[in-house]
């Protein structure tokens, strides 16, 4: 697959790199727990978890395009609602890595209808280090509780 190129759906994971930082992610442009995805900087992972959820569920990639070693757009669609074969709503996550991480989530209603959207991002890190993700350890350090509210 050549920069810029989509890439086929459910294949692979989508790295993006911009000098000691970079990410692993699913074509969904989710990071999921307990493997080696995740978003690097200096050798430690700094976020181990970075689900977008639509209406409580994971929309359904459609394509990735990056063309740019440092960035990435992730094209994916709310899940069809019962009883229908298609979506109404697009989702459109824009990402970039170099000092830090940045997403950008647009989201466009292709439908003659309005519609609610309920939007939640999962987040967590473990700040494990590179070579131990590398091999498959879980992370020796703490976690913190997540916070309450």
């Amino acid at each position: 697959m050549n920069a810029g190129d989509p890439a086929p759906h459910g294949q692979g994971q989508v790295t993006i790199v911009e000098g000691t930082t970079f990410s692993i992610c699913a074509p969904s442009g989710d990071m999921e727990p307990g493997g080696a995805q995740g978003l690097f900087f200096r050798d430690t992972r700094i976020i181990s978890r970075w689900q977008l959820r639509v209406d409580g569920q994971a929309p359904q990639p459609l394509s990735v395009v990056d063309a740019d070693a440092y960035a990435a757009r992730f094209m994916l669609r709310r899940q069809p609602a019962a009883g229908h074969a298609d979506s109404t709503l697009l989702v459109v996550r824009e990402r970039c890595v170099g000092e830090g991480m940045r997403e950008f989530v647009t989201l466009t209603n292709v439908g003659r209808e309005a519609t609610l959207v309920h939007l939640e991002l999962h987040v967590d890190s473990d700040f494990a280090d590179l070579f131990a993700v590398k091999e498959g350890m879980r992370a020796a350090r703490p976690r913190t509780p997540p916070p309450a509210g």
